[in-house]
């Protein structure tokens, strides 16, 4: 199983390519939330909030993926590669095939990001996410949350337009929010640790 940790710098690198186009998809309102008046200053503020992880926080990381390797038998290999930064409020998340967190998190929050890795990086495998939902034009874009764990289309299931969407047009954070349904790759996400438990 290889196991990799990007340093402060590549770290860095990795943010100020924004290689997937996350920062600069976001909306005025994901700029409000994040307290940041241009694509560019968001784009400063992740870069300077690169770090790297501790000698104790990468030995917790390396025994977490040895018990989340369980949840992935069958499926394609792909290491493991982790970034510490602290924007986005310090949740969790993926960017292109990188889990980027801001300390330590437990086994199945790796689960979680990993299953969004796979999203990205092997769409086909992960297409089933999708069944039952529908793809839908972007009618209440200024309010929905961009969240880089997700793709940039927005679905629907049951009548329902799924993902995040900000309370109000000047969110206080990325958190004063409130979801309607889940998005289907986060939903996969979710129930990927309950249904590929080990028994």
């Amino acid at each position: 199983m290889d196991i990799y940790f990007l340093s402060r710098e590549q770290t860095a690198q990795l943010l100020m390519s924004d290689s997937d186009g996350f920062i600069q998809r976001l909306t005025p309102c994901d700029l409000k939330a994040r307290r940041c008046s241009s694509h560019a200053e968001y784009l400063q503020m992740a870069v300077l909030s690169a770090d790297e992880f501790t000698l104790a926080e990468k030995n917790k990381l390396i025994i977490f993926c040895q018990q989340a390797k369980q949840y992935f038998v069958g499926m394609p290999a792909l290491p493991w590669i982790f970034a510490k930064a602290h924007y986005e409020e310090g949740l969790p998340h993926t960017r292109e095939g990188v889990i980027v967190l801001n300390g330590l998190y437990d086994t199945q929050t790796l689960v979680h990001e990993r299953v969004h890795v796979y999203q990205k990086q092997f769409p086909n495998i992960c297409s089933g996410a999708c069944a039952g939902y529908v793809q839908v034009s972007r009618p209440d874009t200024e309010l929905y949350r961009s969240n880089p764990d997700t793709d940039s289309r927005l679905w629907m299931r049951d009548g329902i337009v799924c993902g995040k969407f900000y309370n109000s047009k000047s969110p206080k954070s990325i958190r004063d929010c409130s979801q309607r349904a889940q998005h289907p790759f986060e939903e996969q996400a979710y129930n990927w640790y309950v249904k590929m438990r080990p028994q």
